[in-house]
């Protein structure tokens, strides 16, 4: 068999071969647990996810589960580090002796008295008790719970074998079980000390180490082990030479179903499509006798040792014949592997060539996606066993079920023509003449799980895996991918696509002479991405990106040439979301529903029509600007207008229509209306209204600013007036209003009653923008999105000197200037942990601030809130008018403001009164130790007020400051948590003081402050 007879392991390959894995109760403890019993019929080892195979006690973990000796746990771990109880470890000798069927678990004359009420053991303590395995205490008792201790389990052990007289006694009780143990090699990686539990990796050890020890019998050595007396099993350690597809063997060789050969020798298979991959893999087989079919059956495969990682292609530098080299990205390192002169090269499970003569590496072998492995079977620093595995990718276009075939209209190929994967497996004969049957091909998922044809969808991609003469062998359905604009690019490497970097897959069509067709991805180019087997992008679909209509207010348009002189049209747009982009057009882009063609100028005039009655028409400044309603695609990299919908004179009317994707409507209730009041979510004009519920606002400035387009801003409802605006209304219907436009309106956005309170989560920091102009940001958290991700706040010049002091955990009211930037008052830091700011600022170290308080401040009127006035006395602030009584029940509103019923920001410091089923009751202090419970804030305990709450607890150790959150939602609902509360009834002084955020009646966010 020549370079084959030494072969290591391939654990990864196993790893995808594992078809589904039972899950496994382990012994109880408490005699409340259930054992389920092991289904699986793989002749594979498993593997748990807690049993790395370089532990000590890997195989032995591995064997005496497959044994059913020692199972798992039902979360799929092993638990090597758990201790075993006495009860526990009898169980697992009756196992051990393959007794277990046959013990009754009867209370009937009991061996021991204690061991009444581990019901689940009482047959395997009393078939150890008779065997004389075991013995109990002095005093009569097995202490079943007790943890089994090194040395008890070692005596047990040495009993099982037949070896107590094998050494004599000495000081100690144990010393000649110990001394029996050593002499028998039980010992060998065994973790354990005398006088200390035995842990389930030490049993497993210890059990496994005796599987092939000769038992003793009456003090002579029988000729017979417990595999082979207990379990009828034996070994035999070689190389698998056949697996019914290839043969390493000097000879032909054809094999029967379900047979393989190890070292020429047949072996009965249960499930032979586990070995179509393990061709020339040194293992030890167990097996018993099947006289069904008159052949030795394997029971369990092991492999002997492990392999080195794989290594994909695509990290191979140089190859030849004799050497290859390769680069380590994660390491940065180039490193070597020799090749010995008469290597083979194992090919995606098979021989490479006709036979090992054929089948030496050389170059060319390389796939253009896949991995390769090394194995030194000789030990002298060369390989000799290449594995190879190649993928082929496809875009699954077509789906034909009937013939098994799948159609890629998306790869291109150098013809142009689609390309047909047939799938369906056909018999045929292989290079010795053999006839195959029709063989089934394997189908897995991306986890290596088994799967079938019927799993294979539209928009998946198959990476198929064939044999040297075209025969596929494996597929594999991948269904990852991903949506969105590439950011940036490193040619020939890699992608950042919506800010996660991507490798370039070397099967693309951009490297393989196809670049024509499908080029390598460009910054902004927008598409769906596809993936191969390795993760990598080796295709995409620009056309598979479809933008719904959006709204937008159109800047301005430019006409120019490009380098070869065409003509060209481009926009500045003012996006929904605040930003201005560059949209190109193209002929086709439709506007109103025609296309535009390439008379651009013809256009632009259009445009300018249009604005007349989409903008304020007395204004000649204002040119083409105008609401309009978009889609685009991406083209060659651009975003480009695929279809343009504005304001006609159909689309002028006094109604209120259903909104639709092709028109555009204007109010004209509205038109040019200097005297629109806002008030409770309505626009009104004389005796029209509208209601604005998710509204787009646009904000045009005031006409000295016409033409600076920094001043055109994306704002909200809170930037109208009570009166006096400026306004038009676009798509209104009955339900409400999807556009308005503000004119002469600034957009600036100051704090409100309903701005929304931010935690600090990250300090300031300073950053240049593409440009290199530096510009200073913070990080928070609004606390009205229910959740804690962060987002970050370009902050104005003039805040950036108290936004220096800004710490983590602080919490912070912003406003917003006329240029988008945030903004930040010290009134508005609400609640700070931190020390005081500078010597000249007079707060204690925990500190609510609102600063000075102005009569005549609007702003100031709408939200109430408690504050610490820093002589440990909190003050009850409510700033609505004198008739209001907040938070107690007969709070006509509960939270909101009387007149208006808007939802009001409410921020209390305050101390857990009291909990109960149905609510919490926090509370303030009005004097040193004593609390005003009568005035306090209730909240329901109830889902709708707590469902989107944060949990937060403030901590200080020392000069160490920590926000950190409580609650994951899952294993901390908010009941839990707040139960936990110390409650000012029960321990007064030592009450939990919290911080409390609402919205309404809903708590957005509670602060735990130690």
């Amino acid at each position: 068999m020549k370079t084959l007879k030494r072969m290591l392991s391939l654990i990864l390959v196993i790893a995808v071969l594992i078809t589904s894995v039972a899950v496994f109760a382990d012994e109880a403890t408490s005699g409340t647990a259930t054992e389920v019993a092991q289904e699986e019929t793989s002749t594979l080892v498993r593997e748990f996810p807690d049993v790395s195979s370089t532990d000590e006690y890997y195989d032995a973990v591995q064997i005496l589960n497959k044994l059913g000796v020692i199972k798992g746990y039902d979360d799929g771990t092993f638990g090597p580090m758990k201790n075993v109880t006495r009860a526990e470890f009898a169980t697992m000798i009756i196992r051990f002796l393959g007794m277990e069927s046959s013990i009754s678990n009867s209370k009937e004359n009991l061996p021991f008295p204690d061991i009444e009420n581990v019901e689940w053991a009482i047959g395997n303590i009393r078939a150890a008790k008779n065997l004389g395995i075991i013995n109990g205490y002095d005093d009569g008792t097995f202490k079943p719970n007790n943890n089994v201790s090194f040395e008890e389990a070692v005596k047990m052990v040495i009993c099982t074998l037949g070896y107590e007289n094998f050494t004599p006694a000495g000081n100690m009780w144990y010393d000649k079980y110990i001394n029996s143990a050593a002499k028998l090699g039980l010992l060998v990686d065994v973790e354990g000390t005398i006088k200390t539990p035995a842990t389930r990796s030490c049993i497993s050890q210890l059990l496994y180490n005796s599987l092939e020890v000769d038992l003793m019998e009456n003090n002579e050595i029988k000729d017979t082990n417990p595999l082979e007396a207990y379990f009828g099993i034996y070994t035999y350690k070689g190389v698998i030479t056949s697996n019914g597809l290839t043969s390493t063997s000097d000879s032909e060789v054809s094999l029967n179903d379900n047979t393989v050969l190890i070292d020429d020798r047949d072996f009965y298979v249960e499930n032979p499509e586990e070995y179509v991959n393990l061709m020339g893999l040194k293992v030890v087989a167990y097996y018993r006798k099947n006289r069904k079919h008159d052949m030795a059956e394997i029971v369990i495969l092991k492999p002997l040792s492990n392999m080195g990682s794989k290594i994909n292609v695509k990290d191979i530098t140089a190859a030849s014949a004799s050497r290859i080299e390769y680069y380590l990205e994660e390491e940065d390192e180039t490193k070597s592997v020799k090749l010995e002169e008469n290597n083979v090269v194992i090919y995606n499970g098979r021989l490479y060539g006709e036979d090992e003569e054929d089948s030496k590496f050389y170059g060319g072998m390389l796939p253009e996606i896949g991995t390769i492995e090394f194995v030194d079977t000789n030990k002298n620093g060369m390989a000799d066993v290449i594995y190879l595995e190649a993928y082929e990718m496809y875009y699954v276009s077509l789906i034909t079920s009937a013939t098994y075939t799948i159609t890629d209209k998306l790869t291109p190929t150098r013809d142009d023509k689609q390309r047909t994967l047939d799938l369906e497996a056909e018999e045929h004969t292989n290079k010795n003449d053999d006839f195959i049957p029709d063989r089934e091909i394997y189908f897995y998922d991306a986890n290596g799980a088994e799967t079938t044809f019927s799993k294979i969808k539209k928009d998946n991609v198959l990476a198929v895996r064939e044999t040297t003469d075209g025969e596929v062998v494996k597929v594999t359905i991948l269904t990852k991918n991903v949506t969105g604009k590439v950011g940036s690019v490193k040619s020939g490497h890699s992608a950042v696509i919506e800010g996660t970097k991507y490798d370039l897959s070397y099967g693309a069509p951009w490297f393989n002479g196809l670049g024509d067709k499908m080029p390598e991805p460009e910054k902004e180019d927008e598409g769906k991405f596809y993936f191969d087997i390795n993760g990598d992008i080796f295709l995409y679909d620009k056309s598979a990106v479809k933008h719904t209509f959006q709204y937008g207010y159109l800047l301005k348009l430019a006409i120019d040439e490009d380098d070869e002189g065409d003509e060209y049209m481009q926009a500045k747009v003012l996006t929904s979301s605040g930003s201005q982009e560059i949209i190109d057009f193209r002929k086709t882009t439709k506007l109103n529903g025609e296309a535009i063609g390439e008379d651009y100028e013809a256009v632009k005039d259009m445009f300018i029509e249009t604005a007349k009655l989409s903008a304020i028409a007395t204004d000649e400044d204002m040119e083409e600007k105008q609401v309009i309603k978009y889609t685009t695609v991406t083209k060659n990299g651009a975003k480009t207008f695929d279809k343009i919908v504005t304001v006609t004179e159909d689309s002028l009317t006094s109604e209120k229509p259903t909104v639709e994707d092709d028109v555009l409507t204007k109010n004209t209730n509205y038109e040019g209306s200097e005297n629109a009041t806002y008030s409770s979510s309505y626009l009104k004009v004389g005796s029209y209204s509208v209601k604005l519920s998710g509204t787009k606002v646009f904000i045009v400035p005031k006409a000295e600013d016409i033409d600076n387009f920094k001043k055109y801003k994306v704002g909200s409802t809170s930037s109208l007036d009570k009166e006096g605006n400026t306004v038009e209304v676009f798509d209104a219907s009955s339900t409400g209003v999807k556009v308005v436009v503000i004119y002469g309106a600034s957009s600036a956005q100051p704090v409100k009653y309903n701005t929304a309170v931010c935690r600090i989560v990250e300090e300031y920091t300073s950053e240049e923008d593409d440009n290199g102009k530096a510009y200073y940001s913070i990080k928070v958290d609004p606390l009205n999105n229910g959740d804690d991700k962060a987002t970050t706040y370009k902050l104005s010049k003039e805040t950036i000197s108290l936004a220096k002091k800004l710490k983590p955990g602080d919490l912070v009211r912003f406003g917003l200037d006329e240029e988008g930037l945030r903004t930040i008052e010290e009134e508005y830091v609400l609640y700070s942990y931190q020390e005081k700011y500078d010597d000249e600022a007079d707060y204690s170290n925990k500190y609510m601030s609102r600063g000075s308080y102005d009569e005549e401040d609007e702003d100031m009127e709408e939200f109430f809130f408690y504050t610490d006035d820093n002589d440990d006395k909190f003050d009850y602030k409510y700033l609505y008018d004198d008739n209001y009584e907040p938070g107690m029940p007969g709070d006509p509103l509960y939270g909101r403001k009387e007149e208006s019923s808007q939802i009001t920001m409410t921020l209390i410091h305050g101390w857990i009164f009291s909990t109960d089923n149905e609510e919490v009751f926090i509370t303030v202090k009005v004097e040193d130790g004593e609390v005003e419970h009568e005035g306090g804030y209730i909240v329901e305990l109830d889902h709708s007020n707590f469902s989107s709450c944060q949990f937060y607890q403030y901590t200080m150790d020392g000069d160490d400051f920590e926000c950190t959150r409580l609650d994951d939602k899952e294993s901390s609902p908010y009941n839990d948590l707040i139960e936990g509360f110390a409650t000012y009834e029960e321990y007064e002084e030592d009450a939990t003081e919290v911080i409390a955020y609402l919205t309404g009646t809903t708590v957005k966010a509670l602060f735990v402050i130690e």
